[in-house]
């Protein structure tokens, strides 16, 4: 069985400071060994995209927010062909790579954006995020997916704190998510745009993590 990874996953509460990248690796393979999939789904952030394979069958784990797109290609007779992050060599390999979506083209030169799950491309999809794909190879002939789990959802929860303790919550979260997403960095640089957005992100970065000295990029 062969573990792989696109992207970078980190646990919630370490990341590569604690562990390295290897260890983090090998604990995911553990975990899904043992059928704690929803748990492991739950405990992972980060932008990644995490295959199982063995002889008769794929398995893709997305990242919960979608932020690692895994896309899959079928042939001009719906065979599927191609599963990968990188869009234009799952395209190539099924043989769409001149196979241009006009509409969703159109769609993104009027809205800047193309509707999930379509691409730029025909045949080519991208699945759903925080989910588990079991695609089966047992067979002869193109492999067919098998089963699909959805492994967490957002949900509202029911709380009726004040505003001032939502947003002491709020600011802790962003805090916390700082700090994790800095592990492992010995010096972290953050872009401007000049917005609330970028400013806010730029304030909750561990002082001994950023630099002095911090640019900013012309908005147009």
């Amino acid at each position: 069985t062969l573990f792989c990874c696109a992207g970078r996953p980190y646990f919630l509460g370490f990341g590569p400071d604690d562990t390295g990248d290897d260890a983090i690796m090998r604990l995911v393979a553990r975990k899904w060994k043992k059928g704690f999939i929803q748990d492991l789904s739950y405990s992972l952030s980060g932008m990644f995209a995490i295959a199982r394979i063995d002889n008769s069958s794929v398995q893709i784990l997305t990242d919960q927010m979608g932020c690692r797109p895994v896309y899959t290609g079928t042939t001009a007779d719906h065979n599927l062909a191609s599963i990968g992050t990188y869009i234009d060599a799952v395209a190539l390999l099924a043989g769409r790579d001149a196979d241009f979506d006009h509409l969703s083209l159109g769609e993104l030169m009027v809205w800047n954006c193309i509707t999930f799950p379509h691409t730029s491309y025909q045949g080519i999809k991208e699945l759903e995020p925080s989910s588990l794909y079991t695609f089966d190879c047992s067979h002869e002939g193109s492999p067919s997916l098998e089963s699909t789990e959805t492994t967490w959802l957002p949900r509202e929860p029911n709380d009726s704190s004040s505003t001032e303790e939502q947003t002491a919550n709020l600011e802790r979260a962003l805090r916390q998510a700082a700090v994790d997403i800095c592990r492992g960095c010995h010096r972290v640089a953050v872009t401007l745009s000049g917005g609330f957005d970028s400013r806010a992100v730029l304030s909750v970065i561990p002082p001994e993590r950023s630099e002095e000295h911090t640019s900013e990029l012309q908005s147009h």
